[in-house]
């Protein structure tokens, strides 16, 4: 279980970040524009920003588990339409897309390890959550070097 979330939290993180790594090949490729260049980035990470509470208390209302699972799947759907867009506008709304379904699925990574997890080991559980964080974190811009 923590395996899951913890690949789960890494990518909602790893998607701020990287899409900066992408962005020569994606503006080619859609042939886009500078402003649509920084609403890629933008628009995942205005939409995760404005939801991240909200979603936070949907999970409290309607369980964690199952929000969770609604917001890996509109992630999921909404990273692969990324790599069938056409345009820059389709791009920057499968974006914003994306940035909802890691809303919805980031706050719940921690309510279902405290859920899970009994007293005595969800320190160790949370540690490793928060390592992923980090890791996260620099993982984006280091896949530079991975072109």
């Amino acid at each position: 279980m923590l395996a899951v979330l913890c690949a789960s939290f890494f990518m909602t993180l790893l998607d701020t970040t990287i899409v900066t790594i992408a962005i020569p090949e994606m503006a080619a490729a859609l042939d886009a524009s500078l402003d649509d260049i920084l609403w890629f980035a933008n628009a995942y990470m205005l939409v995760f920003a404005a939801l991240l509470l909200l979603s936070g208390r949907l999970g409290d209302r309607f369980g964690a588990q199952r929000t969770f699972t609604a917001g890996l799947a509109v992630f999921t759907v909404a990273s692969a339409v990324c790599g069938f867009v056409d345009t820059p506008g389709q791009m920057i709304a499968a974006r914003a897309v994306q940035g909802l379904g890691a809303a919805v699925m980031m706050p719940q990574t921690l309510a279902l390890i405290s859920a899970v997890f009994p007293a005595e080991r969800r320190g160790a559980a949370f540690g490793v959550w928060s390592a992923v964080a980090g890791l996260a974190t620099v993982a984006g811009p280091r896949c530079l070097a991975c072109r």
